[in-house]
């Protein structure tokens, strides 16, 4: 029942952010705008939504989840980003569901995907560049890379040689790879 009630909390909310002007729930069926304009929402205006990247489709898959098994909830507020990023369907906003179980496994998935660049590194050093959060990882530093735990790891990309030379001022190298950590630098 919680999660219904957030979903419509979040649906109501996804309406208001297609606005061009600041607008606040007046009642459940209307949005008050600040020239005191009344816009009607329209019930039938559904959001896509997301739940571990997978499109939900009946009440019962939102029903299946457990909320203590919620890692985040997000909301995109630009329809047009949107619908560029998910298509038509996501006209009428969208909203992300992710659970605890599905980040763990993208973390360890960007840990594994970090661990093969590591070990493809060992054998053709000379093809390999890689930078850990925006700093450029000298040959003799490599080795601060596999000291990396899964949890601090983001992200892990790989750039085009033509990118890596441009952005670097570097010899291109067959392989750059960025990654993002959770570290103070």
């Amino acid at each position: 029942m919680k999660q219904i009630i957030l979903l419509i909390l979040l649906t109501t909310l996804a309406s208001c952010n297609r606005k061009s002007i600041p607008a606040q729930i007046t009642s459940p069926n209307t949005l008050e705008n600040k020239s005191t304009e009344q816009t009607p929402i329209d019930p039938d205006a559904k959001p896509l939504i997301l739940l571990d990247s997978e499109e939900v489709t009946s009440k019962e898959q939102l029903d299946a989840v457990d909320p203590n098994e919620i890692e985040s909830i997000e909301v995109i507020k630009d329809f047009e980003a949107a619908i560029q990023l998910y298509g038509e369907k996501a006209k009428n906003g969208v909203v992300l569901i992710k659970t605890k179980e599905y980040e763990q496994k993208k973390k360890q998935q960007i840990y594994e995907k970090l661990q093969q660049h590591l070990k493809n590194y060992v054998d053709n050093e000379s093809d390999y560049l890689f930078v850990l959060d925006g700093i450029v990882i000298t040959e003799n530093n490599v080795e601060k890379l596999f000291e990396l735990e899964p949890l601090e790891i983001t992200v892990v990309e790989e750039l085009t040689e033509k990118a890596a030379a441009v952005i670097y001022d570097t010899p291109p190298k067959k392989y750059t790879i960025l990654i993002n950590t959770k570290r103070d630098n």
